[in-house]
């Protein structure tokens, strides 16, 4: 306990028992019990009491003040665990195999390295030239976003530098205000500790009001844009103006644009109950989403992210989340959207992505397939390591439906796009396993549990490998963890045979 805090929970135990008048008593140095010993009694609380307001004030500021160390220090671990899972790419080779695309490309050194101002504007303005396609309206709001967001080695100071400069060149512009507009909302996030509609203090707050300023100029030079009244939303949110305000800088965007996406989306967020609002109004929300899908089919990824919200209230909310049904049901609005934007490799990866995690491999497979040896680094994959590990799982899940001699092809195909991955090591061990092939089945369900050992069938495996190997109780040993790890059906059966036996 702190020193600070000790005084204050005295105190605290002192009224909560009864004794505050004993308390008093026996904490005052006083000689008499007389009127002068009441006078200093109560001068010595006074100050006993601000010494305890301002030590607990002091910790609170310290607190709430600025929270942009704690998160520069999780954007450099992040920034490092990246760098990892880089290297062990392409120690693999599995790098210099993928054309990666980007929204933005090099184009943040372009703009606070190089300073080049009139380069972003002309690559802004020509994907503002194709808005009237929603989805491409929002891939322009995304770049933007890209351009901005803050992360691990330029910081927030610099960058709002760079961005005061291009506003200082060409004040009348709206992109510019626009983008130091958002800017400063990220920059907000990042120095206050505190969620969404919680009360954010001292530079957080300051740094609201700029973004408000900032905002409401580009929305002025250009109501043709939805983007800053969609913004808006947010600091709305932020600066606690409450619902009339940010369903009016909401209905600005709408106007503007009946399809954007990031103004409903920055809407549901207003309505959280953490926010003040009501999960009923999250249900609306997704509901007018659903309604507006008609044009524009991905709208309606706003039921994942109210799904996502959702866990919070109970564990039913979570398996509900969690469950294969609803994450395949995650990859209809980029399939919907796929018919409208064909081939758009970023819907390809997302449709990929919830398809696999609904365990329809086959629907999956025929993504991946078309998406062939290409990634997209804004896709909803984490990055290339976590794309090229659902492909291959994908890709084994789908040849162990198969029958031979292409079963064995495919899973050939899958352990060469991911030689060191859990699955395609257990796939083929099981394959090596069947055609009593030991050495091989040893090499590659090893290889398996070593890199994941919580997943329970390759312990089913490796009992029978041992059984034939006439371990008996390696194989008793490897049954027992397979049944700890909770296999069930076929496996199950499996792993109690063997340990009858």
């Amino acid at each position: 306990m702190t020193p600070t805090l000790r005084p204050v929970l005295m105190l605290i135990r002192a009224r909560s028992s009864g004794t505050l008048a004993r308390w008093r008593i026996e904490h005052v140095p006083c000689s008499r019990r007389s009127g002068i010993k009441g006078v200093r009694v109560r001068i010595l609380r006074f100050i006993f009491v601000g010494i305890c307001i301002w030590g607990v004030g002091v910790q609170l500021f310290s607190a709430v003040r600025d929270n942009s160390a704690v998160n520069t220090d999780r954007l450099e671990r992040q920034t490092e665990s990246r760098g990892e899972r880089q290297a062990r790419l392409e120690s693999l080779g599995l790098a210099q195999r993928y054309e990666v695309h980007s929204l933005i490309g090099n184009r943040r050194d372009a703009l606070f390295v190089e300073q080049d101002f009139e380069q972003i504007e002309a690559w802004l303005e020509s994907l503002y030239a194709q808005s009237d396609d929603p989805y491409l309206a929002h891939n322009y709001y995304r770049s933007m976003f890209k351009l901005i967001e803050i992360r691990h080695g330029l910081s927030p100071e610099a960058m709002d530098g760079v961005l005061k400069a291009w506003i200082a060149r060409d004040p009348e512009a709206y992109r510019p205000h626009f983008l130091r507009g958002r800017f400063l909302i990220e920059y907000g996030w990042h120095v206050s500790p505190l969620p969404y509609g919680k009360k954010v203090r001292f530079k957080a707050n300051e740094l609201f009001l700029e973004a408000e300023a900032e905002l409401a100029l580009a929305e002025e030079a250009n109501k043709d844009d939805p983007n800053a009244a969609a913004a808006q939303v947010i600091v709305a949110l932020g600066l606690r103006r409450g619902m009339a305000s940010v369903d009016a800088a909401f209905q600005r965007a709408i106007e503007a644009d009946q399809d954007n996406l990031i103004a409903r989306y920055n809407r549901l967020h207003a309505v959280l109950p953490k926010c003040g609002g009501s999960w009923e109004a999250v249900d609306e929300a997704v509901e007018e989403a659903k309604r507006a899908s008609v044009a524009f089919p991905m709208l309606n990824i706003m039921a994942r992210y109210s799904a996502f919200e959702m866990q919070t209230r109970g564990r039913s909310y979570v398996d509900f989340h969690d469950s294969w049904e609803t994450q395949v049901s995650f990859a209809h609005p980029y399939m919907g959207q796929l018919d409208r934007n064909e081939g758009d490799l970023i819907l390809l990866c997302n449709a990929a992505r919830y398809a696999s995690k609904g365990r329809e491999f086959a629907l999956a497979e025929s993504f991946f397939s078309e998406i062939g040896d290409r990634f997209y680094i804004d896709s909803n994959f984490k990055d290339l390591m976590e794309f090229n590990d659902y492909r291959a799982w994908t890709h084994a899940k789908v040849a162990r439906t198969q029958e031979e001699p292409l079963r064995s092809e495919l899973l050939e195909r899958a352990l060469e796009i991911a030689p060191t991955h859990y699955y395609t090591n257990y796939a083929m061990g099981v394959e090596k396993l069947a055609a009593a092939d030991l050495d091989s089945a040893d090499t590659h369900l090893t290889r398996s549990q070593e890199r994941n050992p919580d997943y329970g069938p390759v312990y089913v495996g490796l009992a029978e490998l041992a059984q034939r190997k006439g371990d008996t109780n390696g194989a008793e040993v490897y049954a027992r963890r397979a049944l700890k790890q909770g296999v069930s059906g076929v496996l199950e059966a499996q792993a109690r045979e063997i340990l009858d036996n």
